[in-house]
């Protein structure tokens, strides 16, 4: 036995939540290649940064980026992603990232709630906030449908910030770093997506594969709690996640990885490669 795909986040989960360090998932990905189980890229990064890193880590699509919004295929000749995706070679769940801006305006402008985001900062302020490299900032700046922020007013602020995104739509996901204004979409929803309407799997139909999930975040959630099983590496900066396990249900298991990333990923999934290997 063997898992037939792998969803993974990469801040904090494949890469280091403060260096970004991913050498030691190297290996395992060259294992999972050569018995052909499809490592899925499911992250708050941009299409940008996730090509960059799919080079990296020697990737390719599909991919989701953008916490589910924006769904990334494969071409017609399955090409590598130094070769790019096409633009319209892609599903889109997120709202677009204009009309997230123009709300995020109007409440600051009605109520002078004290906020940040990426729209607001220049590619300094990013770097500072998140530790990137210049280059990776401006990466991390071309988005489509999700605005991270910084929230440096009140909590009871924060709440009604909350419910009028809402109203309209949207919603508002913590991260690692950051809290996520966007649409009505998670990673789990396009997860779904990929393996019911893509043909990720082939004729196989969900209750007859099995899906590894892994995550560090509350926007992990979902994703981990539609997968057979559930990963949950270690929080860099807040409480870490707590899953339950669902025989019935999913997930069916759920393995608390017993170091940070990049380590936790890669010594987890090599175990979970040799437990199904014996059964």
């Amino acid at each position: 036995m063997k898992p037939d795909c792998i969803f993974t986040d990469m801040d904090g989960t494949v890469l280091g939540h403060s260096d970004y360090e991913y050498a030691p998932v190297l290996p395992v990905l060259e294992q999972l290649a050569k018995e052909g189980i499809p490592v899925v890229v499911n992250s708050s990064k941009t299409y940008a940064e996730i090509a960059t890193w799919l080079e990296k880590l020697n990737l390719e699509p599909p991919f989701i980026s953008e916490n589910g919004g924006v769904i990334y295929l494969p071409s017609r000749a399955q090409v590598p992603i130094r070769a790019q995706v096409p633009a319209g070679n892609k599903q889109i769940l997120g709202t677009p990232y204009p009309q997230i801006r123009a709300f995020m305006q109007q409440v600051r402008e009605e109520f002078d709630w004290q906020f940040e985001g990426f729209g607001d900062m220049l590619v300094d302020r990013v770097v500072e906030t998140t530790g990137l490299a210049t280059e990776d900032a401006e990466q991390a700046m071309q988005r489509e449908v999700t605005e991270p922020m910084l929230w440096h007013d009140s909590e009871e602020s924060l709440e009604a910030f909350i419910q009028l995104a809402e109203r309209i739509g949207l919603q508002v996901v913590r991260g690692g770093r950051f809290y996520h204004v966007m649409g009505q979409h998670d990673k789990a929803k396009a997860m779904n997506w990929l393996l019911t309407e893509s043909g990720l799997l082939g004729q196989k139909q969900r209750e007859n594969v099995c899906v590894v999930a892994l995550g560090d975040g509350n926007n992990d959630r979902a994703m981990l709690e539609g997968a057979d099983i559930a990963v949950v590496l270690p929080a860099g900066n807040f409480s870490s996640l707590e899953i339950d396990a669902k025989p019935d249900g999913y997930p069916k298991k759920v393995i608390y990885a017993q170091k940070a990333a990049p380590e936790g990923w890669a010594e987890t999934v090599r175990r979970i490669l040799e437990d199904l290997k014996g059964r």
